[in-house]
């Protein structure tokens, strides 16, 4: 953006411009998008298996776009969620104590206020 401010009058008239420079941020209106069911089926015995990679956008900008998750459900405890939301065996299943698994995964950005969404994953 460019302003110009002019004086006139004696002696002369005197016009100057300034260059200013105007920085628009982001406003955190988008919620992270993510398909709201997986189905996957998993062997036991494997700790660290991968069992699923969420994929989750957000159509915002800088954090207002960065997302963390966080697995909700029964059972829990045996899965983890990266950062990435990459999800994986925390210890060694045994499908004879339990063979299905639902995890609510609810996944927010760092914006202010938050923005949440989540998914659903069936684990077999």
């Amino acid at each position: 953006l460019t302003v110009s401010a002019h004086r006139i009058g004696a002696p002369a008239a005197v016009i100057t411009y300034k260059t200013l420079y105007v920085k628009v941020d982001d406003v955190n209106d988008n919620a992270p998008q993510v398909p709201h069911l997986y189905t996957v089926n998993v062997y036991d015995g494997i700790v660290n298996r991968t069992v699923v990679q969420i994929i989750a956008t957000d159509a915002d900008e800088g954090i207002n776009a960065e997302l963390t998750y966080l697995p909700l459900g029964i059972g829990v405890e045996d899965f983890r969620v990266s950062s990435t939301g990459l999800v994986t065996t925390s210890r060694a299943l045994n499908a004879s104590t339990m063979n299905y698994y639902l995890i609510v995964v609810y996944i927010s950005d760092r914006g202010t206020p938050p923005i949440a969404n989540y998914t659903v994953i069936n684990i077999h």
